[in-house]
């Protein structure tokens, strides 16, 4: 599990190790998040809701490369 309290752009990769390998997501934060098949937040996104989570993350499973948590 990777918690990232602060907003914008977060690449998985490095420091994390965790490039193209989540496969669910728990959005705790009142804020809307996305999330990228590409680094630096670029590429196929998914949305993702405030207060929101879900165990499978379907055709986007282990492709995650980065995410941003918008204000």
């Amino acid at each position: 599990m990777l918690k990232f309290p602060a907003y914008g752009c977060v690449n998985l990769a490095s420091p994390y190790g965790f490039d193209n390998r989540a496969e669910s997501f728990i959005n705790n934060t009142h804020h809307r998040a996305v999330l990228y098949y590409g680094a630096n937040c670029s590429g196929t996104k998914v949305d993702v809701a405030p207060r929101s989570a879900s165990s499978d993350l379907g055709p986007a499973k282990n492709q995650i490369s980065s995410l941003r948590i918008f204000r």
